[in-house]
Formats: C-alpha cells, structure tokens, sequence
C-alpha cells in the first residue's frame, strides 16, 4: 500500500487486525493447493484493499463510468475487475501466511490458483450484486482465451491476463496477472471487441477532463474557459488552447495545453514514441503560442480566451499531460512551460487551496523535479572498437 495516506494508514490497521483470522482461515490441501475459508469480514476488507488500489491505477480513468461497450457501462467492468483483484489481494495474503507455515512449498505454485468459472461468477455476484449474466460478459474482457490469443500475445505492448481460460469450465488466475496493472488488458481487449464504441468513448474524454479541471479551480477570484479556442494568424489557425484560467487580483492568464496518453508497460519502442511526440508537440505549441503573444499582445490572446483585462496580462504557459510528462532519454522540454502530469496538478491543487495559479505552478515544477531528483543514474560514454556508446543518456540525440 502507499504508504503516508489516511486512507492506506487505516486499511494497514485493519489488516493488522486480521491477520490472525487470515492465518487460521487457510491451508493446502494435497500438500500444495491453497484453499481459505469464505468470510464476509475478510472480504469487506480486502474489497477496500481494491478499490484502493484502483484510485491510482494508470488507465483506469481513460474510459468514462457512463461509457457503455456491448451493452454493458464501463464500471461494470471496473467492479467486476475490482472484485477480482480483491480476491487476489486476499489469496497474497493467505500465501503470506502459508510460506511461514510451509517454508518448502513452491512459491509459483501457491500465487496461481485454478477456479471453477461458474465459482468465480457467484463469487464476484455476491460482492458486486451484478447479474450472473452481465458478470459472465464482463469476464469475457479479463480473460486470455484460444480466441483473443493472438490479440494480447502478438501485441508489440504486452500485458498479462487477469484469468486464463483452460477450458469451457475452469480458469486459471494468476495473480500477477491483477498486479500488474490489469487495465492495460481489459481496455485493449474493448478497444478491439467494440471499436466503433472505443471511438465514441474516445471523443468523450477530453470534455470530461475539462469538467475535472472546471470542478479543480472552482475557486473564488478566478474566471476560467473550458472551450477550445483556436489562434489564427491571416484567418488561418496556428494552434489551439485546450484550457485557459485569468486571475483579476495578478492579472495573469495561464494557457493549458492537454494531452492524453494510451497506456505503456515495459515496451521501450511504444514509451520512446509516447515520450518524443509529446516532446515534439508540445514544444510547437509552446512555440506558436508564444509567437502569438508576442506578435498580437497578450491582452489580444486574453480576448481570443473570452476574458476582459484592464491591461496586457502576465502569461504563463502548461502543458498537462494525463500521466506521464517526463521520460528517461527526452529531455527537451521547452522550459517557457511548467510540463506536469494530472496527478502532479491535483496533488498541487490540493495543496495550495488558496494560493494564486503561480504558486500552484510552482509547486508543480518543485515536486517533478524532487521526482527527478530521487534517482540520479550516472552518465556516461566508452569506446567499443570505431563507435561511441553512452550509457544512461539524459537525451536522445538528434540525427
């Protein structure tokens, strides 16, 4: 659990308080198959456990609640998904104990468990109160099969499966398959099986982040332009501006440039491309806003956003993106903008409730780069026969 948070602290106590009951509920059976005792108390625990974990889940916010694919609204398959991982944090918990208990016992073999499928869907309808039916069709998008075989496994982008089906009856579900980060499995496996729906629920996604940012600075002293406005230079448009915030008391007028991001894992191609054309793009529109401003005066960009101001404001420039704004090797960032991720903002937001989009700002750049600062690898390059190798390079150079 993250540690240094209410929520976390106190499902730690709770945890605390069980253990006992979790080291007594559980045994092998035929000296290596885990089984527990069902228990209403341990299951309320380690559902909280779940949807914990979830809240910080990269990707579980790229698709809507209210989005719907095969008939089914999106959390339906985040509280069938969150049912399972509850069940997955329960049985670590058993294998916690177990390995005390049976030091000889293969570890593999306690962290993967063979569920009856039918089991598994009265278990997730007891938790969830979903019908059996929805929940079978929920599963169908968690679960690797001879059908979406080539999809998941021929993906450049890997991801483990949640469960694994072996035949009609019986899955396996392995639990790393629920650590590591099982949205990436769940959402590549919608995007395919309902792509005209994954398209209407892409287009939805930005209006739903601008309403995040509206309910962010609901704040008093503020006046704020949730609708794109387009720059244009002799009628033709330069660029856009995602989100715009002007404060009276400073006069200052800061510009958000937003950019949501698909999911990566351990693909180094997939996250060299993510990070150099966020980089790329970025820059041009820091560029191109700044030449506006520059050319037609802030108070000019200032009317184009729909605010009145008593004079040229002061501009200030940031580019948000959904999860990720640094990555190791792309160090270009045009520093006329603070670069930070969604989390970053909502952290500083929370922090400075009543401090100016300055001070918000700053504590966004202050903390990406204590961020940065926590690990330092050492840089360096050597010779191997006519070629130059760096090691740990700071950027990607160009061509």
């Amino acid at each position: 659990m993250r540690a240094g948070r209410p929520l976390a602290n106190e499902l730690a106590k709770r945890f605390k308080t069980v253990a006992r009951e979790i080291e007594r509920s559980c045994d092998l059976v035929e000296g290596n198959m885990p089984v527990s005792l069902a228990s209403l108390k341990l299951d309320a625990l380690f559902q909280s456990v779940a949807e914990y974990y979830f809240t910080g889940t990269r990707g579980r916010d790229l698709i809507g609640d209210e989005d719907t694919f095969g008939g089914l609204a999106y959390s339906a398959y985040v509280a069938v998904l969150t049912a399972l991982a509850a069940r997955g944090h329960r049985h670590l918990a058993d294998v916690s104990a177990l390995r005390i208990r049976y030091p000889d016992a293969d570890l593999r073999t306690l962290l993967t468990t063979l569920v009856e499928k039918r089991t598994l869907i009265e278990h997730v309808h007891l938790i969830t109160d979903l019908p059996h039916e929805v929940i079978e069709q929920a599963l169908e998008s968690m679960t690797l099969t001879g059908k979406n075989a080539d999809l998941h496994l021929g993906h450049e982008e890997g991801c483990w499966a949640p469960l694994i089906e072996t035949n009609a009856e019986w899955l396996i579900a392995p639990l790393f398959g629920l650590e590591a980060n099982p949205f990436m499995f769940l959402l590549r496996d919608l995007r395919f099986r309902y792509p005209s729906e994954w398209f209407e629920a892409a287009n939805r996604r930005e209006k739903r982040w601008l309403e995040e940012l509206e309910l962010e600075f609901a704040r008093d002293g503020i006046r704020t332009n949730a609708k794109c406005a387009k720059l244009k230079r002799d009628g033709k448009v330069v660029t856009d501006v995602d989100y715009a915030v002007y404060e009276p008391a400073t006069n200052e007028l800061t510009v958000f440039q937003l950019k949501w991001q698909q999911l990566v894992s351990g693909d180094n191609r997939s996250r060299r491309s993510l990070g150099k054309n966020l980089i790329e793009e970025c820059n041009k529109w820091i560029d191109r806003v700044s030449d506006y401003a520059q050319d037609f005066g802030t108070d000019a960009l200032a009317r184009v956003l729909g605010f009145s101001t008593p004079e040229p404001p002061q501009l200030r420039l940031m580019v948000v993106a959904r999860y990720h704004a640094h990555f190791s090797g792309y160090a270009d960032h045009d520093r006329r903008a603070v670069w930070t991720s969604w989390d970053n903002l909502r952290k500083a937001l929370r922090n400075v409730r009543k401090g100016t989009v300055r001070q918000v700002m700053a504590f966004c750049a202050r903390n990406e780069r204590d961020q940065r600062g926590v690990f330092k690898p050492e840089s360096f390059a050597f010779p191997v026969a006519d070629l130059g190798v760096m090691l740990n390079p700071t950027r990607e150079p160009h061509a």
